[in-house]
């Protein structure tokens, strides 16, 4: 399976990042020059390693897995019952943003 099926989308990993989520993943999202410098162009580019390997800028984004995102809900007591068809990087991620967003309204 490839690696893009097994983490969430980018568009999450930014949102769970500005909503204060650390950034501590296997998997990352590095944002990478194409073309020459001249050209100014770029794309986000899902990579394994460190933090500390980080995109152009600096702009990197966690793209935490199904395990991952699993162990983060459980460490915040969120015990939803969620069926096994439901199990994918992208739903666990929404679920934890929306946990985050509540907190925040409170």
């Amino acid at each position: 399976m490839k690696i893009e099926n097994q983490v969430c989308l980018k568009e999450l990993a930014e949102k769970l990042k500005k909503l204060g989520v650390k950034q501590d993943s296997y998997f990352y999202y590095n944002e990478k020059q194409i073309g020459t410098p001249q050209e100014k162009k770029y794309k986000f580019v899902l990579e394994v390693g460190s933090y500390s390997i980080r995109g152009v800028d600096g702009i990197s984004y966690s793209a935490f897995s199904v395990a991952e995102l699993v162990n983060m809900l459980i460490e915040l007591n969120i015990n939803d019952k969620i069926s096994l068809g439901e199990i994918s990087a992208d739903f666990l991620a929404n679920k934890l943003i929306n946990h985050y967003e509540r907190w925040l309204v409170k």
